[in-house]
């Protein structure tokens, strides 16, 4: 898989974060800005959470695989706070039902 492909199928939470993850770092560390993350990005894996398909753990560990990526942008920066609370329950709350919702609201 290309590096866009790779980080199209995190971003939509498509196959297993961790082996994606894995994958991509075979690739250079610094890279300019090569996927956007859109507000339906992040409903889409709230959603999915919020269904019973991912965890509160995944979807955390999902929002700090690509909280960090310099090849990674956000739509605007509501999608950007989004991504950095799901990725610090700690500092924002349990994701729990509620805190999920909120958050996914902060993007409509």
């Amino acid at each position: 898989m290309t590096r866009e492909e790779i980080l199209r199928n995190i971003v939509c939470y498509s196959g297993d974060i961790k082996s994606l993850a894995k994958e991509l770092s075979a690739f250079e560390w610094d890279s300019d800005e090569l996927i956007t993350i859109s507000g339906s990005d992040i409903k889409n894996v709230i959603t999915q959470t919020l269904d019973g398909k991912i965890t509160a753990w995944e979807i955390e560990f999902w929002a700090n695989v690509i909280e960090i990526r310099d090849d990674l942008g956000f739509e605007n920066d509501n999608v950007k706070d989004a991504v950095f609370q799901l990725a610090n329950p700690v500092l924002h709350g349990e994701l729990l039902t509620a805190r999920l919702k909120e958050i996914g609201s902060m993007i409509a």
